[in-house]
């Protein structure tokens, strides 16, 4: 199992993307937000999975 995942989104405009997440809900897999930050041209965000 992933314990911490760094995504970085940047958004496009070119025509139809895929959904990264659909179907899956993070919270109930023990995953929260610890660090979000966003810039100019993308978002990071930091997805910590608590131990159980």
């Amino acid at each position: 199992m992933i314990d911490e995942l760094h995504l970085v989104i940047t958004p496009v405009l070119l025509g139809e993307g895929e959904h990264l997440f659909s179907g899956i809900n993070l919270r109930s897999l023990g995953y929260q937000c610890e660090e979000r930050a966003v810039t100019e041209r993308a978002t990071h965000i930091l997805l910590t999975r608590s131990v159980t």
